[in-house]
């Protein structure tokens, strides 16, 4: 393994050589671009998304396929799902658990995780989860996410809107503050525009 970028703890924590997350973005993170992210040493997240189950399965099973016997690239591959999709249809998500491959983590995003995120943990899959304002932080750290993704409003027209959303700028510090008073153990990752020093380049 390439030695980190960045000597921190959330490489550390995924045996990682680039301190980066493959954002799960639906129907558009593929199988592909998981294998190649995850050959080059991220994290990488399958885009599940809205839940549909014929995709997850051809995209999930390709990276699988293409990572091969590699159980060094293969421990970075995980999936992504959208919360209040899940309280519809959940099958995608109940598949992913029943494969072989344990995935390396798991991303929610856009609603409550608690009810998932309980049956990650008590299977030992991480959870990450994605969070655009600061309300939603104790939430998240309370339903036992190992990663918080702060998202600015920079990020590709996702999450809040201009008067609910936060500048990553200043997003992505507060949260640090927060996590270092109440939850240090918490890594993070910033999605969006762009961060200081402070706020991405620490071991968090």
């Amino acid at each position: 393994m390439q030695q980190p970028l960045i000597n921190g703890r959330f490489a550390e924590r995924f045996n990682l050589s680039s301190p980066i997350a493959l954002a799960p973005m639906a129907l558009a993170t593929g199988g592909k671009l998981a294998a190649a992210c995850a050959r080059a040493g991220s994290l990488s997240l399958v885009g599940g998304g809205y839940g549909n189950l014929d995709w997850t399965q051809r995209e999930y099973n390709d990276g699988i396929n293409l990572l091969g016997d590699n159980k060094q690239d293969l421990s970075r591959l995980g999936c992504g799902f959208i919360s209040w999709k899940l309280e519809e249809d959940r099958s995608a998500f109940d598949w992913i658990l029943d494969q072989d491959h344990r995935p390396a983590a798991m991303m929610l995003s856009f609603g409550d995780p608690t009810p998932f995120s309980k049956i990650l943990c008590d299977r030992k899959i991480p959870v990450i989860c994605q969070i655009q304002t600061m309300a939603q932080l104790p939430q998240a750290v309370d339903a036992g996410a190992s990663v918080i993704v702060a998202q600015g409003t920079e990020a590709g027209g996702h999450g809040m809107n201009d008067f609910e959303g936060r500048s990553t700028f200043t997003f992505v510090p507060e949260i640090a503050d927060w996590l270092a008073k109440h939850s240090p153990d918490t890594h993070l990752l910033a999605a969006g525009g762009i961060t200081d020093g402070r706020g991405a380049l620490q071991p968090h």
